[in-house]
């Protein structure tokens, strides 16, 4: 049985090897909405979204009263609600979800952590991990 799915634009299949992972998160770089969600048997969802060469990560345990986490360049960084600067403008499902400077990523980067993910079945510690 497999362990994992992938949902993207309204479309759900399952993944069974890292090379149809890798070209999935390749084609949202590309698609009208760029967003997917990895989802384990056990529930957990890693949510990723692209745009040009930055990735927003989102981890969503299945357990209830474990915390969410998102991918962070730096953890210490408190994003300013008045400063644009301090900002950045993802799409998600079509609608313009800003989120702090922090939270994107190369693109590059994410995608290795979302083939850690698949791969190992935890979060890689190579990138920090803060709460939502």
């Amino acid at each position: 049985m497999n362990r994992w799915t992938v949902a993207w634009d309204h479309n759900k299949e399952t993944i069974g090897t890292e090379q149809e992972l890798r070209q999935k998160l390749w084609e949202l770089r590309t698609g009208e909405d760029p967003t997917l969600i990895l989802e384990h048997k056990s529930g957990d969802q890693l949510f990723v979204t692209v745009k040009g060469s930055y990735a927003g990560l989102s981890f969503r345990p299945a357990l209830w009263g474990k915390p969410s986490l998102t991918a962070s360049t730096d953890p210490r960084f408190r994003a300013d609600p008045e400063s644009e600067s301090d900002w950045f403008e993802f799409s998600v499902g079509g609608t313009p979800t800003p989120v702090p400077k922090d939270r994107c990523i190369p693109f590059e980067t994410g995608v290795e952590v979302v083939i850690h993910y698949f791969r190992h079945e935890s979060l890689p510690d190579t990138i920090a991990w803060v709460e939502e």
